[in-house]
C-alpha cells in the first residue's frame, strides 16, 4: 500500500519523514452536497419513464385534479424525494396518459 501511495498519491505523503498525511474522512453532507454526486446527474430515460408511470399512477388511482401537478407544494415535495425528476406540467401528463390509452399501453 506504501508503495501504491508514494507512486499514485505522492501528495498524501509528507516530505520530512515518508510518512502518509492523516486522512480524514469526508462527511456525508458534503458529498451530498458537492456538485459531483449523484443529485447533479441527470435521470436516465427509464429512470423518467419510471417516474412518469408512478405518477400516472397516484393520479389515476387517486383521481386528484391534475393542476395538483403544478402546485408549488407538491413540486417541492418530489423535489425531496428526487431533486433530479422534473415533474410534468399538467397538460404533458393528460398527453402522456391519452397516449399510453391510444397505443393499448395501458394505464399501469
Amino acid at each position: 500500500m506504501r508503495f501504491h501511495l508514494e507512486q499514485e498519491h505522492r501528495s498524501l505523503i509528507k516530505a520530512s519523514d515518508k510518512q502518509p498525511a492523516k486522512l480524514q474522512q469526508m462527511k456525508i453532507t458534503s458529498y451530498l452536497d458537492s456538485p459531483s454526486s449523484s443529485s447533479q446527474i441527470p435521470l436516465s430515460q427509464n429512470q423518467k419513464k419510471k417516474c412518469d408511470q408512478a405518477l400516472m399512477k397516484l393520479m389515476i388511482d387517486k383521481m386528484p385534479p391534475f393542476s395538483m401537478l403544478e402546485h408549488q407544494s407538491f413540486t417541492n415535495f418530489v423535489s425531496e424525494l428526487e431533486p433530479r425528476y422534473s415533474v410534468p406540467g399538467r397538460k404533458s401528463m393528460i398527453s402522456i396518459l391519452s397516449h399510453d390509452y391510444e397505443n393499448g399501453q395501458g394505464l399501469y
